[in-house]
C-alpha cells in the first residue's frame, strides 16, 4: 500500500522515510532538520520539501525504480543528493540549495533549476 508522511515538525535531527513496493509520499514543512533521508524503492516515489521546510543540512533522496520526483520550494537546503535509480526521474528545485548533486539512471531524468 501507499506509504505517506506529512512533517510539520522542526528542530529534529535526522527525519528518516523508508517507503515500500507503491507510490510513497513524504510532504516535509518543518525546519531545522539535520538530515531528511527519503528512501522510495519501487513505485513511483515523491518529496515535497515545501516553502516552510528551510534551513535543512542534508536532503537525501533514493527513489530505485519508478518515476520519482523530489521537489524543494524551500531555502537555506545546504546539500541536497539526489539518486533516482531506474525510470524517468525529476528533480524540481525552486528553493536555494548551496550543493546539489543529481544522479538520474538509465532513462530520461529531468533537472530543473
Amino acid at each position: 500500500d501507499k506509504d505517506v508522511l506529512v512533517n510539520s515538525g522542526s528542530l529534529l535531527e535526522v527525519l528518516t522515510f523508508n517507503g515500500g513496493a507503491d507510490n510513497d509520499v513524504l510532504i516535509n514543512s518543518g525546519s531545522q532538520l539535520d538530515v531528511l533521508d527519503f528512501n522510495g524503492d519501487a513505485g513511483s516515489d515523491t518529496l515535497w520539501n515545501r516553502v516552510d521546510g528551510t534551513n535543512i543540512t542534508l536532503l537525501d533522496f533514493h527513489g530505485d525504480a519508478g518515476s520519482d520526483t523530489l521537489i524543494n520550494d524551500a531555502a537555506g537546503v545546504i546539500t541536497l543528493s539526489f539518486d533516482g535509480g531506474a525510470d524517468a526521474d525529476l528533480l524540481q528545485n525552486s528553493g536555494s540549495v548551496t550543493d546539489l548533486t543529481f544522479l538520474g539512471g538509465a532513462d530520461a531524468d529531468i533537472l530543473r533549476n
